[in-house]
């Protein structure tokens, strides 16, 4: 099974509030393979501001799915517009994605700017 030996990545989104989110990652490890995300968990959080509560969250139970194996190896979140009707302003954004061993190594984070539609 590979790990992940990623360094902090950042992704910086603009999304209108109040229509349907939808963001897919390619996960890859070092060499540029596609990486199997068998035995992986992910979250996906937003917040106003780091240190805050987050305003939203989505797991594999609900609105994040891992595709594991090796093809597509991808993340996808998907977040209904029902869920996504909040105030258009600047947030942050982070997934953590966690190892089968446990480990949650640094992932992807940035900020996550809802417009009005």
């Amino acid at each position: 099974m590979a790990t992940l030996k990623l360094t902090s990545g950042q992704l910086n989104v603009t999304a209108e509030a109040g229509t349907t989110w939808r963001l897919a990652l390619t996960c890859r490890d070092e060499s540029g393979e596609l990486l199997d995300l068998t035995g992986f968990a992910c979250v996906w959080s937003l917040w106003r501001s780091k240190g805050a509560p987050p305003l939203l969250t989505a797991t594999t139970e609900d609105h994040l799915t891992l595709m594991p194996g090796k093809v597509p190896a991808q993340i996808a979140l998907v977040i209904p517009a029902s869920v996504s009707k909040i105030p258009a302003q600047g947030y942050a954004h982070r997934f953590t994605l966690t190892e089968p061993s446990g480990a949650t190594p640094p992932f992807i984070a940035g900020s996550w700017k809802v417009v009005s539609s």
